[in-house]
This record gives C-alpha cells, structure tokens and sequence, in this order.
C-alpha cells in the first residue's frame, strides 16, 4: 500500500472542536485525580485513525492529559505515538475520536573466516556467491532489527542505520547480539574470520534492543516506520528480527480487531515490499501467541542441530548435547494442520560461529541464530534474480518450496518428512538454488 497521509486540512479545521471535545471529556466523562493521586505511568501505543496528524496529538494529549512528550511517533506503518502515560488517562483518551485504539507497550527481548558449520549445511558454498571461496559480494541492502552492529566490524559492511532505543543516540552495539546476527546474514567472504550466508551484502542497523538486549514494542515499531520510510533510498528489501515477545494470535486481520499495533506496523511495511524474516523464540512451545512469530505476513524460523555443516546425521552431538541433524530442544514450533503451517521453515541455529563486538567473534545458539540464516538466503535469492518482481508473500513461498523440494536425506529429524509428533518445524532453508 502507498505511505500513509497526514491529512493536515483536517485535523486544521477539526482544532477547534477538538479541544472542545477534549475539555469536555476532562472534565464531564472523566474525574481526573488530582496530582498526588495519579497512578505510576505506564507504556503505551495510543494508534490513531488515518486522518489524524500523530506530532499534534501528540503534544495535544501530553498537555491537556499531564503526560510526559511521546517517546516515539509513527506515521507511515500506524499513526499514532508511543508516550508514558498515567493509566488513568487511558479513557479520556480512547474516547478522543480520532483514537482508533490504544495498547500496551509490552517488553521484547532478543531470543539469543571459518565456513561456519550453519552455513554450509544449508547449501550456501554452492550458490552463487560460493560463500567460502573468498571472493564475491552480494548487493542486496538487509536490515537488521536488534541491539546494533558493531560499526567497525572488518567483517561486516554497515552503510547505515538508526537508533530506536534513545540511551545513545548510536546505532552501535553495546550488546553483541545484533553484531552476532549480522555476521551470519552478511560477513565478508574476505580470507578473515567468517563467512556469512550473502556475503558482504550492505547492513543497516537499525538499534531497537538496548545493552541488555531488551526493550518495548514501542522500540521495535520505531525500527520498522524507519525502515519502511527508507526503503525507497536504500533499497532494503529484506529485514531480520531476531527477538521475540509476549502478544496476541494473529486475529487474521493485521491487527485491527485485537488491537495489535505491532501486527498493524508489520502489516503496512510489508504491503511497501518488504519481507520480514523473524525468529521463532526460544521456549519449546508453539509460537502461536509469540509475537511477531504468530503473524502470517513474517516468514518464521524454527531452530535446528548441526554439528557438522553436513546432512545425514552422521556429525557428533552438538556443544549443546543435541544429536547431530535433529530439531533445537529449545526450538520453539507450530503444530501441523496449523494456519502457521505456510510461513514456517527450519534452519540451523545450536553453535552458530559468527562475529562479535570489538572485531572479534563468539558462539551462540538459540532461534535468533536461525533467522539469519533465512535472511541470508531471502537477500541471496533477491540478487540472484530468482526472486525478482515477487512480493514478500510469494518471497515466502518460493523460499519454503524451495526447500521442501530438496531430497528427503537434506532434512533433519523432526522436519516434515519425519515428524516430531504433531509439532512441525518446517523444512530445512536451502541456500544452493541461488
């Protein structure tokens, strides 16, 4: 869908009776407590309707409710702001009629040159680009949703970002996660370090988890508006989110009737053409309540163990004590028959050797390993041409066909051709057909 508009007109002629109806709901509809009795504020996305300017409600609401000014405003995936406001405020401001809805800001955390053992078991030294061979680049811009990139990586190749998390103001990490992500998406295939699964392909990093890795909704939904309004400059076509959160079901309609502001974000970015990879969590249950895992528009990844970069199930146990070739024990997944069935698909994500703060490099395990492994491969498959004109729903499908069409000893224990019960982990990500 075209960028949202600010129908200033509007919202001009409406200023007068908008302060009429806001003073009338201060003071008729609801009693406002006096200052020693407010409430501790608390997060929330106050998500207004289309014709509604967010800078001016804004700092309307902020004055005429006693709150602090909005710490984030959206204008082209919602309209609206994030602000923290005394709970009590909350009806006369849902009763505002420009209001569509109003939900809570609830807290986001990460879910955690060698050919990396990921790397090559997906197929990613016979691509185009033959990760490994130590030449060769990828020209497909990435974005990396997370707790930065370490800016002066030799390995990585930042051209850019921006800081959602505002302690800062860098879109450096201080954490390493988002560095870790990074690398195995997109390290330089340069004779140092490692390789990642599109080499050296242009990194943005757009910072939305703090030092802890951690942060809001309200972050995250910062970090897709600037993507979604960049997209055009930058050419970013692919996104990772490798964190997870506590949320609704998919309600079916991006978010609109169960009041999902992070849903109605995503939903908008991808309809500008951008196909969002994200990681499954990390909790051993099915992702249907795990935000954004359970939106149907993202392409979901589940975790599963590698030991030895090579199918068959032959390689030792992995440092987790996994069996080689088999799904993550911690993989979160979705049950077959499921509606989540269609954007779910597997990749390696135990022990996963990748770059890290200051240059240097770790290991880490855990679906936020899985996921970029797939972006990777989205962003292979865009600069190869194979998926040239697609839109993000049919990126999804191709990638998923792609790998369910490999032979049946590529999978791994526990994928769909030998099922774990009735959990389902997808198909293994093939990287080798671009």
């Amino acid at each position: 869908m075209a960028h949202l508009r600010i129908f200033n007109s509007a919202i001009a002629k409406r200023a007068g009776s908008a302060i009429a109806i806001l003073s009338a709901l201060t003071l008729n509809l609801v009693s406002l407590p006096s200052t020693a009795e407010v409430l501790t504020p608390k997060s929330y996305i106050v998500v207004l309707k289309d014709n509604a300017d967010p800078d001016a409600v804004g700092k309307e609401h902020s004055r005429t409710f006693v709150f602090p000014p909005a710490t984030h405003t959206y204008k082209r995936v919602i309209k609206g702001y994030a602000a923290r406001i005394p709970p009590e405020r909350l009806v006369a401001i849902k009763l505002d009629p420009r209001v569509l809805y109003v939900s809570e800001d609830l807290p986001v955390q990460a879910s955690q040159q060698t050919l990396a053992t990921g790397v090559q078991r997906m197929g990613a030294k016979v691509s185009s680009t033959r990760s490994g061979d130590g030449k060769g680049t990828v020209n497909t811009p990435v974005a990396i949703l997370d707790s930065g990139i370490d800016l002066s990586h030799p390995d990585l190749n930042v051209v850019g970002g921006t800081d959602c998390v505002g302690s800062s103001k860098s879109y450096n990490d201080d954490n390493g996660h988002g560095t870790h992500v990074a690398g195995i998406v997109a390290a330089k295939d340069n004779g140092i370090g490692v390789v990642g699964v599109a080499p050296g392909a242009p990194l943005y990093s757009v910072r939305v988890l703090d030092d802890k890795a951690s942060a809001n909704w309200s972050n995250v939904i910062c970090g897709i508006e600037w993507v979604t309004a960049n997209a055009a400059s930058t050419g970013i076509k692919v996104a990772n989110m490798s964190l997870s959160g506590v949320g609704s079901a998919d309600d079916g309609n991006c978010g609109y009737t169960n009041k999902d502001a992070l849903h109605q974000a995503i939903c908008n970015s991808v309809a500008q053409g951008i196909t969002y990879v994200v990681s499954a969590g990390n909790g051993n249950k099915d992702f249907a309540t795990v935000t954004p895992a359970a939106y149907k528009e993202v392409l979901t990844v589940t975790a599963m163990a590698d030991s030895d970069g090579n199918a068959g199930g032959s390689g030792s146990a992995t440092c987790l004590n996994d069996a080689d070739d088999t799904a993550a024990y911690f993989s979160n997944f979705t049950t077959i028959g499921s509606n989540d069935v269609n954007h779910t698909i597997a990749a390696p994500g135990e022990c996963i050797y990748s770059t890290w703060m200051g240059g240097s490099y770790n290991t880490y395990s855990g679906t936020s390993m899985a996921a970029p492994h797939v972006t990777g491969t989205v962003a292979m498959c865009i600069a190869s041409g194979k998926c040239a004109g697609m839109t993000p729903q049919q990126i999804i499908s191709k990638i998923r066909s792609d790998a369910a069409a490999q032979p049946v000893n590529y999978g791994f224990r526990g994928d769909p051709n030998s099922p774990n019960g009735n959990r389902y982990y997808g198909p293994m990500v093939y990287t080798g057909k671009y």
